[in-house]
């Protein structure tokens, strides 16, 4: 209750992102003054990974993972690398709001 500033979230199996990487994503997230930043990263090949879905505006709309894309979906180059970043009244407001309607039952 009460801390102002941002959390940092990442999944437990991305052991290569670099102290760099982290401290980059956290100066773009300060200088955009950004609710939510997303670590993502340009595969030409990405099956398996989840897509970095955007809007017209170029703003992050969802993530879908491969087993919930769509054709169109999958031909995504951009995907979610695991890592994200949240100033924390935005986080707290939308955590409830996570659900499992997934093909996987993920969270």
């Amino acid at each position: 209750d009460g801390f102002n500033g941002s959390i940092l979230v990442t999944c437990g199996d991305m052991p290569l992102i670099t102290k760099n990487t982290f401290e980059n994503l956290i100066k773009v997230h300060n200088e955009k003054n950004a609710d939510m930043t997303v670590l993502s990263a340009i595969f030409e090949q990405p099956y398996g990974y989840g897509r970095i879905i955007r809007d017209y505006e170029k703003k992050v709309t969802a993530i879908v993972e491969e087993k919930d894309a769509t054709e169109s979906q999958k031909k995504i180059c951009e995907v979610n690398a695991g890592t994200y970043l949240f100033k924390t009244e935005k986080l707290l407001s939308f955590l409830s709001k996570i659900g499992t309607e997934n093909k996987q039952n993920e969270y």
